[in-house]
């Protein structure tokens, strides 16, 4: 009787501890592994360059205007030295944008979970970014990425033809994840 007891107990003892290996070493290995996975692997979704469109008579009916975007640098304290600095530059070499709007779309995108860099400009062209460069990239919590518009220089005589490219709302974001990345869809016609 007490050897049948002591070897019971002695084979839970062993189920208990060979089940509890395995939960460790192989259960939570999956999770921890794909934790690791998620980490290391990122995809970023690259908006693909667009052709011209010619009529017959070689007139340009839309084009990429290059320009750049800038962003800000995610977990700044609302109000703190560092966030009003680096909008107070950036508003300083483009006076047309409102430093209350600016904050307002950084504190909508801005949160815990975010550690990716926060757009505030969505397009700046060319020719204006050329002075205001160098200075903005001195500060560390501004990235400036480069972006493209599409123009059409004839504004929209030839849409009904060319069609249009326009941001994406939230029926385009549901059908299609690259969408919501890029925010920007086709609408009808070649486009």
């Amino acid at each position: 009787m007490r050897y049948g007891f002591i070897i019971t107990l002695f084979v839970l003892f062993w189920i208990m501890l060979i089940s509890r290996i395995y939960q460790i070493s192989i259960k939570s290995n999956l999770y921890y592994e794909g934790l690791a996975k998620n980490n290391i692997e990122r995809k970023y979704y690259i908006k693909p360059v667009r052709g011209e469109i010619l009529d017959r008579n070689n007139k340009l009916l839309a084009v990429n205007k290059i320009g750049f975007s800038i962003k800000i640098a995610p977990h700044l304290k609302n109000g703190s030295k560092d966030l009003v600095d680096t909008l107070n530059s950036i508003v300083k070499e483009f006076p047309e944008y409102n430093i209350t709007k600016l904050l307002k779309r950084y504190k909508k995108k801005n949160s815990y979970y975010n550690h990716r860099f926060i757009r505030i400009i969505d397009f700046i062209s060319y020719e204006d970014m050329i002075g205001a460069y160098p200075k903005l990239t001195i500060n560390k919590l501004i990235k400036i990425e480069s972006e493209t518009k599409r123009y059409y220089p004839v504004g929209d005589m030839a849409t009904h033809i060319v069609g249009y490219v326009g941001r994406s709302n939230k029926r385009d974001n549901s059908k299609d994840d690259v969408v919501e990345k890029v925010g920007v869809v086709g609408r009808t016609g070649l486009e």
